[in-house]
Parts: C-alpha cells; structure tokens; sequence
C-alpha cells in the first residue's frame, strides 16, 4: 500500500485522467496543492464530498466535478499586486482616521 501512495504522488496527477475514476485523498491533494490532512479536514466538515471505500476514503468523477466547481469559485478572478494592496490599506487607513475623531 505504502508503494501505491509514493507512485501516486511520484507521478504527474493529469485532472482529465482523474475524472475517468474514482481518486485517493493523496491524488486530489497532489492536484490542489495541499496537504493529505487538509484533503481530510475538508472532508470530515462536510465541506467536500466523497466516499467511504473500506478503510480508504475515494472521490467519484462527480465528486471531483463538485470540488473543482468550489475550488474555482472561492478563487478571485486576478491577484491583487502590491502596489494595489499598498493603495488599498492606505484607503482604509485614511477612512480610519477621518471616522476616529468622530467616535465619541
């Protein structure tokens, strides 16, 4: 079993081929950048679907379709650069100031 996780994570996760079968927790984690645990986090709170296969927990092609729907919803359209983070804070320091005198 150890094997099978270190080739999972050893070779190039293509989403597509995914979609074809059922993925392991390692596979999705490998996909989304993140950790085994976090994969188990989200799915324990109910936030992604899955299913209980045995001991192994799998995620079907609808699952995956679920998770990639959420997964582009919750991402912004473009990062925010720095000069933008700069002008942003320094807005809402300004707001700031001009409310703080008026709070009694």
């Amino acid at each position: 079993m150890a094997t099978d996780d270190k080739r999972a994570r050893s070779r190039n996760v293509d989403r597509f081929e995914m979609r074809e079968r059922w993925a392991t927790i390692q596979e999705i984690a490998q996909l989304y950048s993140m950790s085994d645990a976090t994969v188990r986090k989200k799915v324990a709170s109910g936030e992604w679907p899955s299913h209980q296969q045995g001991k192994t927990r799998r995620f079907s092609p609808d699952d995956q379709q679920r998770i990639e729907d959420m997964w582009e919803s919750t991402r912004p359209d473009r990062i925010e650069t720095r000069e933008e983070k700069k002008a942003r804070r320094a807005r809402r320091e300004r707001l700031l100031k001009d409310v703080s005198w008026r709070i009694p």
